[in-house]
């Protein structure tokens, strides 16, 4: 959730990580943490 929020604020050096975390992860734990992210965003950061 995290390394996508930074990748999606323009943080060049998530990026990477973002892409070994998505090697790892199974196609719906990426999915979950991308709606994880979007929820945060939309909570402006608040109980994340």
């Amino acid at each position: 959730m995290w390394a996508s929020i930074a990748s999606s604020n323009g943080f060049d050096n998530s990026k990477g990580m973002l892409e070994a975390l998505n090697k790892e992860m199974t196609p719906s734990q990426i999915q979950e943490a991308q709606g994880l992210a979007r929820e945060c965003l939309k909570k402006n950061y608040k109980g994340c």
